[in-house]
């Protein structure tokens, strides 16, 4: 019995680790931020993505053009966190949750006490 039970627990360990999220890909971000007056900006961008393991690396920007790589970039379960450098004296922090082909999530940005609310979409494969 004690047998079975460990080989079960082994199996229900390795399917897990093979069906766990690979965020590896191209995807569309829209960022949302408040305006002074309670309206809601939006931005947009991409972001392309490469995990190995709990590491995510990869650039992030305004457009395929204009990237910016990643400084740090970790996943654990469904939660990632992503932080980007745009400009020398600015980090904006992503924490991001997977859902789907979505993450989605909160942004913030040194100097700011505002969040922004933030969607990724992952695009198609060519």
């Amino acid at each position: 019995m004690k047998t079975g039970s460990l080989l079960l627990c082994v199996l229900l360990l390795l399917s897990s680790a093979a069906f766990a999220a690979d965020v590896t890909g191209t995807w569309v971000i829209t960022i949302s931020n408040p305006n002074s007056d309670g309206t809601q900006r939006s931005d947009s961008g991409m972001a392309v993505l490469k995990q190995n393991g709990n590491v995510i690396t990869g650039t992030l920007g305004p457009d395929a053009d204009r990237q910016n790589q990643i400084s740090e970039g970790t996943i654990k379960d469904d939660k990632i966190t992503l932080k980007v450098m745009p400009q020398p004296d600015r980090v904006m922090t992503f924490e991001l949750t997977i859902s789907g082909e979505k993450l989605t999530g909160t942004v913030e940005r040194t100097g700011s006490t505002a969040k922004g609310k933030a969607e990724f979409v992952k695009t198609a494969q060519k």
